[in-house]
């Protein structure tokens, strides 16, 4: 029975699409995985062409717009306990000289798999290989390992998670998140791997599609882009650390994940530590950037030594990003943690 399925939301053309979905094809066939497409391209040349390919291929046509439901609908959809995403411009292959790992023999304390990441770039190929697992025995030595291996990009999100964990946590976001920005995807992997261990199985090659982050200036757009679309201003960038310490805060103080009462207050203690003091740092950097408030709000986190006191302090500061964003972090915050 498999124990994996690869999940792709699909809104690219059939021909667009043609390879990455025939690969995740032969990928399933090899390593008795299925493959979950939910498009919602609109092209009915691709669903035909599609539907019933293969025993190993669910295909769902969805009608969401939204990337973000799309993904919830190829991921709640799956039904076996594992699941690796899959954007459909990027390519999943295989190994033959690796031995590959057994899910199977997956410890309960683990949360997944990492594969060998090659990101790519069109005319350039290969720019970067990420070759690790995550080892840490500690929640707060999982996240600042990943902080510290990630190197800027966070091509090893797209890793195989378990299903449960994962859906939890991107419906949570959906449906209670105060800004539902593209930029999530940080703390969901930090807060994942904060979660529990993962293997390191250089036997699945993930090859990931870096065009859109190909260069600074490539960057910048896309990030404005994503602020533009969750009604934040172009000057977001520089809030960008103090809300990722802020989901991820969120993140690993809910129930029903790999972390027991202890796990999750070790890794809160972590994130509004050194993964806060990376906001806080930045401002004591360049002052000029914030308001004379905001100053005052980061030497009073400095001088403080319990996470949810500067949890606290952190919304008392996103708010001058947007007036409103503490009580709607305050609201996200009650309903992860079971308090609402």
């Amino acid at each position: 029975m498999p124990l994996l399925t690869l999940c792709i939301p699909s809104n690219r053309s059939l021909e667009r699409s043609l390879a990455t979905i025939t690969d995740a094809l032969v990928f399933a066939e090899d390593r008795d995985a299925l493959v979950l497409v939910s498009d919602n391209s609109g092209d009915a040349e691709k669903a035909a062409y599609w539907w019933g390919k293969s025993p190993r291929l669910i295909y769902h046509t969805s009608s969401g717009t939204n990337a973000f439901e799309n993904i919830l609908a190829a991921t709640k959809l799956a039904e076996t306990p594992f699941i690796l995403l899959l954007g459909d411009d990027d390519r999943l292959g295989v190994d033959p000289s690796v031995l590959p790992y057994d899910l199977a023999d997956l410890p309960p304390d683990y949360m997944g798999i990492r594969p060998k990441t090659l990101l790519e770039v069109t005319g350039l190929g290969v720019t970067r290989a990420k070759e690790f697992g995550i080892e840490g025995e500690r929640p707060s030595q999982r996240i600042l390992e990943y902080a510290r291996k990630s190197g800027g990009d966070n091509s090893a999100f797209y890793s195989i998670f378990r299903r449960d964990a994962y859906v939890g946590l991107l419906t949570l976001f959906l449906e209670h998140h105060p800004i539902k920005g593209a930029f999530i995807d940080w703390a969901f992997a930090l807060a994942l791997f904060g979660y529990g261990r993962m293997i390191y199985d250089p036997s699945i090659i993930f090859r990931y599609n870096a065009d859109q982050w190909a260069t600074g200036e490539l960057t910048d757009k896309k990030n404005q882009e994503i602020f533009a679309a969750c009604g934040l201003p172009p000057y977001t960038s520089i809030y960008q650390p103090l809300l990722m310490a802020l989901d991820v805060f969120c993140f690993v103080c809910r129930p029903g994940t790999l972390l027991d009462r202890e796990g999750a207050l070790d890794a809160a203690s972590i994130v509004a530590g050194d993964l806060m003091n990376g906001f806080l740092n930045q401002v004591t950097r360049d002052p000029t950037d914030y308001s004379e408030r905001m100053r005052y709000l980061v030497e009073l986190a400095s001088a403080e030594g319990q996470a949810f006191a500067r949890f606290q302090l952190g919304l008392l500061m996103v708010d001058e990003l947007r007036p409103g964003l503490k009580d709607g972090y305050l609201r996200f915050f009650q309903v992860a943690s079971g308090s609402a």
